[in-house]
Parts: C-alpha cells; structure tokens; sequence
C-alpha cells in the first residue's frame, strides 16, 4: 500500500536525471570527476573547478517506507480485518492498494528481499539469520554485490534514514566488535535508530543509535513504537530544516506485531470482547469483509483451518478466556 505522492518507485525516479543530462547515474559510486578547471604557470594562468555535488534529480520525491511485523493479510481494517487502522484506511483511499503478492512469510528473509529487491536467496538469506548453515543461499550475509535501495538512493542524492528493526544481521556480528557491514549504516543508511535481532520489548528495549547502545529508556506510558516514531519525526525535522530541497528515504520497521506483545492497557481494553467469537468465525468474518471490500474474488473459499490448531467449540471455557484475551493483546498492539 502506498500513497499518490509516493506511487512511483524511487529506482525508477532516478531515470529523471538520464532525461535532463544532469548527471551520469550508470555506474555507483559516481566515478571520480576528472578536473575541469585549467593549471598554468602561474595562479593567474590557471582556472579553478569545483567538483559537483551528487545531486538527486528534479522533482526526486520523498520515500516513507513502512514495515509491520508479523501482521497478517487480514489483521488490518484496510485489509477487511478485525483490527480499526484508520490511518492506513485513510492513506490507502487516497493512494494505491495491492491485493496480490509474495512473501516468504520469514522475517530475515523478507526484509532482504524489500531492501535489495532480490530474491531471499540471491541475497543469501533463504531463512532468519539466527539459523545459518554452511550452504550458498543460506549464510545470511547479504553480498556488497546487491545494493539495498538505501545505498542506491544515498549515492544519487537521498538522505536516508532507518527506524527500528534490523534481523539481517548474523549473530557473531552483533557485538561491539562488530564487523559492522550489515547493520543499516553499513548498508546505506546515514541514520539508524532501533533494535538489532527478530525482537525487543516494547518497555526496556535493547537500543542503538549508530552502532552505539542507548541507555535503557523505560516509559510505561508509551511503547516503543511511538518512540520510533518521534525519533523519525525530529529526523525529518532536522533533514528538512537544513536541507529543505534535497529528499529523504526513511524507512520505519517497528517491532508490532512481533513478540513479546505488548501494549497500554487502555488500548488492550478497547478489545474486551471482542474475539470472544474466537478464531472460527473471525476467520469467516475477516474473509466476508474482505469480499464486500473487493479485495478478494467474490466466489474465494476459506482455507482450512490447520490441524494443528483445535476448533474453537472444541476449547474449554478458560482456554477460550485466555486465548480470546491473547488475541486482544495482539490487536492492541
């Protein structure tokens, strides 16, 4: 899902420049510019020459790039889900919204696959970086030969900017030794502020700034998601301030809905009751929803539920009370 402002890919946006004959953009990094100037005898024989800024092209737009975490196809009201997400619903009325597409349904994997535009196993991820084995395809190390968009776009005149969670890094590679090739700023991003690994509480999270730690912050009136949040807004504001014409490509990854689910307990009680139903017929609910919205074909069929999950009828009434409670929890965050 994207907004109007943003439907164009940002790769496709650098094409600009080959139009206007600004810069030659085939080959990053930009070559060294030979001296355009001239050198005499002396200083009043010689000319001088700047060289050029990299600069991106006219009209470059901003790119906000957003990635929840274990959120299903049917969780969010945009989708027909159970979940009220008013602002999604508002950015995709006003933009473009995909009902087709794959995902590896991994975490490492798919983030990947979104920052290279590669497939997972070209880019050597075919599963989390926490499971590595010794084979091509699967030792978790994306190459230097695949650019995430990040590098691409910082090398064309972007600033670049990344909140939140980063699960691309090996664990031998997350120490203070380093090396630090795979964390964001060694893959195009000028700014990071977030988490290293598949989670963090949302209460005392394991934080870095860079490849510096951030001292334990612990605010229960606020999660971290909302701390993401503001650090990308003073992000921008800075970005803006100081460089008001020149783009920006933030890429936001908060840890929702990825456990350890956490959140306020106004917003958990918002859903009191809500899937006392249970999971039968949500499932059938989300699905119905999904049809009047025309984001499936009318005449889609429910998938079977898995076997390894009971019927809902099946549960006792304590079970049914904690899981109905779990999926609450899940909604409020």
């Amino acid at each position: 899902m994207i907004g109007r402002r943003m439907r164009y890919s940002a790769l496709a946006a650098l094409s600009l420049a080959s139009a206007a004959g600004a810069q030659d953009r085939t080959v990053l990094p930009a070559p060294e510019q030979p001296f355009a100037g001239t050198i005499g005898e002396t200083w009043k024989d010689s000319k001088p020459a700047m060289p050029k800024w990299v600069q991106a092209p006219a009209g470059a737009p901003n790119v906000l790039l957003i990635l929840t975490d274990d959120v299903g196809f049917a969780a969010a009201s945009t989708f027909g889900g159970p979940v009220p997400t008013p602002n999604l619903d508002r950015l995709a009325r006003r933009g473009l919204l995909y009902n087709r597409f794959h995902t590896t349904a991994m975490c490492s994997p798919t983030r990947a696959a979104l920052l290279t535009g590669r497939n997972h196993h070209a880019v050597s991820t075919g599963l989390i970086t926490d499971l590595t084995t010794g084979y091509p395809g699967y030792w978790a190390e994306m190459p230097r030969s695949a650019a995430t968009v990040a590098e691409v776009l910082r090398l064309n005149g972007w600033n670049t900017g990344f909140f939140g969670k980063h699960h691309n890094v090996p664990g031998g590679q997350t120490s203070a030794a380093g090396p630090f090739d795979l964390w964001p700023t060694g893959l195009g991003f000028e700014y990071f502020y977030g988490f290293i690994g598949g989670d963090t509480n949302q209460w005392r999270p394991n934080l870095y700034r860079g490849i510096s730690p951030v001292e334990r912050r612990h605010h229960p009136e606020t999660t971290l998601d909302a701390d993401l949040a503001t650090d990308l807004i003073h992000w921008l504001h800075n970005q803006q301030a100081a460089a008001p014409d020149k783009p920006f490509f933030a890429y936001l990854a908060p840890g929702s809905a990825h456990a350890p689910h956490q959140a306020p307990s106004d917003w958990i009680a918002k859903f009191k009751g809500r899937f006392d139903a249970g999971w039968d017929a949500l499932r059938e609910q989300s699905v119905a929803r999904q049809k009047a919205l025309r984001l499936v074909p009318a005449d889609t069929m429910l998938t079977p539920r898995p076997a390894a999950i009971p019927a809902w009828d099946a549960l006792s009434d304590d079970q049914r009370r904690v899981h109905a409670r779990m999926m609450g929890v899940f909604a409020g965050m």
